[in-house]
């Protein structure tokens, strides 16, 4: 494969939410659950896909509770859940090849993360208005890749998401573990090597 493109929860980056909950709870702003609450409120949903900014998330979600939800309290708490995985810096430093990313993201979660440092292009669902596993979201990232669908090797963690990829002929595989990540890109970037 001549470029590689990466899903972000699940393979480069962490998500927990009960560190969202955490930081909820240190809020004090009720005891009903963020995760449940960003849904409810569909400051989530339709962050996902362009349809709230942050701002926007977070008159959401304060309209749901019925209390005023800062800006800068929201990305602290829903971004606290995200971090990149420890091996990331790594891997990205041995690719032979460029690489990319398509995520289902919205922009706090962005913004928590920061870019992956060297990625070309960055397709987040929350700027091109369509999230994964919607085809539009795979047509899209394909579009902006420096190669055709054929020489794009693509990792994500649900098996949906990898459905669809295939469907737009991309080279999709699952994974969730450093392992398998590591695992398919020795097998299809020439030149990639990385010890476990």
């Amino acid at each position: 494969m001549d470029f590689v493109l990466f899903d972000l929860g699940g393979v480069l980056c962490n998500v927990e939410p009960q560190l969202a909950e955490d930081a909820w709870a240190r809020a004090g702003l009720g005891s009903a659950s963020i995760v449940e609450l960003m849904n409810q409120s569909l400051a989530k949903p339709q962050g996902d896909v362009g349809g709230l900014d942050i701002g926007g998330m977070a008159k959401s979600l304060g309209d749901t509770i019925g209390t005023h939800v800062p800006d800068e309290l929201l990305i602290q708490v829903w971004g606290a859940m995200v971090s990149w995985r420890p091996f990331v810096a790594e891997l990205v430093q041995r690719l032979t090849v460029p690489y990319g990313v398509l995520s289902t993201i919205d922009p706090i979660h962005s913004l928590a993360l920061g870019p992956l440092s060297g990625a070309m292009p960055l397709v987040y669902s929350w700027e091109i208005g369509v999230a994964k596993p919607h085809s539009d979201a795979f047509l899209k990232a394909i579009a902006k890749c420096p190669v055709a669908a054929e020489r794009i090797l693509y990792l994500d963690d649900l098996q949906e998401n990898v459905d669809e990829a295939k469907r737009c002929g991309l080279n999709a595989y699952t994974v969730t573990e450093e392992a398998d990540i590591v695992r398919h890109l020795e097998r299809h970037v020439q030149g990639f090597e990385m010890e476990l």
